[in-house]
């Protein structure tokens, strides 16, 4: 994928290169952390910018003890939508309003630990690279108990057209939202 470009877009303050903290006008949001991280914690419906108080569903918890798989892909899939929605502004409302949205064309997790029932999580996520289609992220699920890491997801989607089927360029105005959540992220690509 090729790099995004690095042209100033309105409306966004690319922050100070010292923090890597930078506002997207209009959201009165900040990626924290720096190098495109964003943190936000999911559960039951509710999102939020901060971890997660309460524990999650005893429904998720399989015949072992502890989270089922298929609740690790829901997590991280219902975290992600407070960048969509919340900070780029590209989740159910803008597809129902443009017909488009984004959708997700590979997802690897990584299970690296467990989650127990009653044990509190949450989901970091990090945009490592984007273009005008595609938006490629990084999510890490951390245990808030012990803070261990209970799983790593990495992503790759791409903005669909939903009436033709087909993939389209994000607007003008999404890009610039974009480029802010990743200012400073673009990974050096190796030479032949």
């Amino acid at each position: 994928m090729a790099p995004g470009t690095k042209r100033a877009a309105p409306g966004v303050d690319r922050g100070s290169a010292a923090t890597g903290v930078g506002q997207i006008a209009g959201l009165g949001l900040a990626a924290r952390g720096g190098r495109g991280a964003w943190a936000v914690a999911w559960r039951g419906g509710r999102r939020a910018g901060r971890p997660c108080r309460d524990a999650w569903s005893p429904e998720w918890i399989d015949y072992n003890g502890h989270m089922n798989v298929a609740y690790y892909s829901m997590a991280f899939d219902k975290s992600s939508d407070v960048i969509f929605d919340d900070v780029l502004g590209v989740g159910g409302a803008y597809a129902e309003q443009l017909k488009m949205g984004p959708m997700i064309l590979q997802q690897q997790i990584h299970f690296v630990g467990e989650l127990l029932e009653g044990e509190r999580f949450q989901c970091l996520w990090q945009l490592l690279d984007w273009d005008s289609k595609r938006l490629h992220f990084f999510g890490e699920m951390k245990n808030l108990e012990d803070g261990t890491t209970a799983a790593y997801t990495e992503t790759m989607g791409m903005n669909v057209d939903l009436v033709k089927r087909r993939s389209a360029p994000y607007p003008d105005w999404a890009q610039a939202r974009i480029e802010a959540l990743g200012v400073g992220v673009h990974l050096s690509r190796a030479t032949q």
